[in-house]
């Protein structure tokens, strides 16, 4: 069988793969166990704190809110989880429910840098060209005071 509209087909075929992923999407959102994810982040599990934060951030299994995103992101992200540092640090870069800044967003993306988040590098030096010499060079000395709360 030939399709005589090829850009037709593609446009179908991509609308089909969004609406699975769509319905695959709100599906899992059943499956979170948002009460014990809850329970794991208030012990102190950075990698439940990240959890959470995401799904706060995105309204994964909860409705969305930028407030509590950014509570469990900083808690995971104070705990040395490299995932919750670049996070956080997207928050700042973006000013997505903070403050935008760029020297936050630096230190938080450096201290995720080190522990091998590599889009945290690339997104250090993007807040670099928005910064000055002086503000670059204060958000390094952060980086290098700032003590994990482990």
């Amino acid at each position: 069988m030939r399709f005589r509209n090829k850009k037709l087909v593609f446009l179908v075929f991509c609308i089909a793969i969004l609406i699975s992923l769509h319905s695959l999407a709100n599906a899992s959102d059943e499956f979170f166990d948002l009460k014990l994810i809850t329970e794991m982040a208030e012990d102190g599990d950075s990698s439940a704190q990240f959890s959470l934060g995401r799904m706060y951030h995105y309204g994964f299994g909860v409705p969305q809110s930028i407030s509590k995103a950014e509570f469990w992101l900083r808690k995971s992200a104070n705990q040395s989880n490299a995932e919750g540092q670049y996070s956080l640090g997207g928050l700042y870069y973006f000013g997505n429910g903070v403050p935008q800044d760029y020297i936050l967003a630096h230190m938080w993306f450096s201290l995720s840098s080190i522990q091998g988040i590599e889009i945290a590098r690339k997104f250090r030096g993007h807040a670099e060209e928005k910064m000055t010499p002086d503000q670059i060079e204060k958000a390094k000395n952060l980086a290098k005071e700032w003590k994990s709360e482990k």
